[in-house]
């Protein structure tokens, strides 16, 4: 970021601006931070970059409540999701209870994560989350 300093934040592209907010909350080292859509703008690599915060930051026992519609990246950094749609609380759960649970997904509006969607379509699992997950399930369906 230090290439950024001298730059005004309205100057700099969504996925920058958005390290910048994040930055700029991780230094006030609050307890609770609310990201809001914080993968709004990113790339392969800014996601990546994204969930090395947040692991970092659940190692220091920080909580985080994230808001996003990046179900893929959801599931894959977060181990409670809590589903809201319309002013109500419609889940609330690990990601493979609420991702599988699919009258949730269709009254929020909202898909699988990719793995997932797949082995629902393959019919070869009905809680794969993870890539590791869905390879398991599979190799068992194909006799590997």
């Amino acid at each position: 970021m230090g290439k950024y300093v001298n730059e005004n934040p309205y100057n700099l592209p969504l996925s920058i601006r958005k390290f910048v907010t994040i930055a700029a909350i991780v230094a006030t080292d609050c307890d609770v931070m609310v990201f809001d859509e914080p993968t709004a703008g990113q790339d392969y690599i800014g996601n990546k970059r994204l969930a090395w915060i947040i692991k970092e930051l659940q190692k220091k026992g920080k909580t985080l409540v994230t808001i996003s519609h990046d179900m893929v990246f959801v599931a894959d950094n977060f181990d409670r999701v809590v589903v809201m749609c319309k002013k109500k609380k419609l889940a609330d759960g690990t990601p493979k209870e609420v991702f599988w649970n699919q009258p949730v997904l269709d009254d929020a509006m909202l898909k699988q994560p990719y793995v997932s969607s797949l082995c629902n379509a393959l019919g070869v699992s009905d809680s794969a989350i993870s890539m590791e997950e869905a390879v398991e399930a599979i190799c068992g369906k194909v006799g590997l």
